[in-house]
């Protein structure tokens, strides 16, 4: 169960992406899975789940057209996406394609795949409390929130996924969401143009920054 998670839920939404990171063995992925199962089955903002692991829940993702319709979880997916311009791709059309990304992973996947993020800050389950709870922290257009929630019984997700599954499938995941892309632009005739560079606003404030520091100290 959830605790106090409204509000995350509605960020994720909103901005349809989150990162997830934290220690190993943290629950990154079982709380993916969690917040997929929150957002398809209770909430019903989509339909179906992507995933790079082995997962009871997963459909088959090749059976997409031109449509995504859900959430798809990209297991640490900061080592597979490393470039701002495969994130353009992604998030270029995440309204229209209606799919939310969740990244558990160790490894930082891009900035502008950063724009909200979570962590588990404290965890009392060896003491027999099966809670975990969680910080939150958003920031976009030079605007930071943050906030906290809870998790109770992560026990409850165990056997959805392997947790031993590399993920050797993350490539082709990865491709599959490029080629659904490319068909909604074909779909209304035009061809899918990604941008090279999608500097966000932050990276920008953060490198004028930068330079205006250098020039004080030159």
């Amino acid at each position: 169960m959830l605790i106090n998670s409204d509000e995350i839920l509605r960020i994720i939404m909103q901005t349809r992406q989150a990162w997830i990171y934290g220690y190993t063995g943290c629950h990154k992925t079982s709380l993916a899975y969690r917040f997929a199962y929150e957002l398809i089955i209770k909430r019903k903002v989509v339909k179906y789940l992507y995933t790079n692991n082995k997962c009871i829940w997963a459909d088959d993702i090749t059976k997409a057209i031109d449509q995504i319709n859900g959430v798809v979880v990209i297991d640490e997916g900061g080592i597979y996406i490393e470039s701002k311009k495969e994130v353009t791709n992604f998030k270029a059309l995440a309204m229209k394609l209606n799919v939310i990304y969740l990244i558990p992973s160790n490894e930082e996947p891009p900035k502008n795949f950063q724009v909200l993020k979570i962590e588990p800050i404290g965890s009392i389950i060896d003491s027999g409390i099966p809670l975990i709870v969680y910080r939150w922290e958003t920031k976009k257009g030079g605007q930071k929130d943050n906030g906290y929630f809870g998790w109770w019984n992560p026990a409850e997700i165990y056997g959805v996924y392997s947790r031993q599954d590399p993920g050797e499938n993350t490539t082709k995941l990865l491709e599959e969401v490029q080629r659904i892309t490319k068909n909604f632009y074909q779909k209304f005739g035009h061809e899918n143009t990604i941008r090279k560079v999608d500097f966000t606003w932050w990276e920008v404030s953060e490198t004028i920054q930068k330079i205006m520091e250098k020039e004080q100290k030159d």
